[in-house]
């Protein structure tokens, strides 16, 4: 599996981990994030906002590069309350 496939489906479940764990709404995982911010800690909210700019990016520009110095999905705190 490609680096930016697995991105996207890191992002795909972290976005069903929001919905159904904490109700969030929204068309990706931005807006979800967003829909339910108050409910996280800031740490978390800014490494959500992080892997859902990574993942846009990776999907929409060309040439983009996940490197290693951006955070994985298995480097991630639980987002489960």
């Amino acid at each position: 599996m490609s680096t930016i496939e697995t991105a996207v489906r890191a992002a795909r479940e972290l976005e069903s981990v929001l919905e159904t764990q904490l109700g969030a709404v929204g068309r990706g995982l931005h807006e979800k994030v967003d829909s339910v911010q108050a409910r996280l800690p800031p740490d978390l909210l800014g490494t959500l906002r992080r892997i859902a700019t990574i993942r846009n990016r990776a999907v929409h520009e060309h040439g983009f590069q996940i490197d290693d110095a951006e955070p994985r999905p298995s480097q991630q705190t639980s987002i489960a309350p």
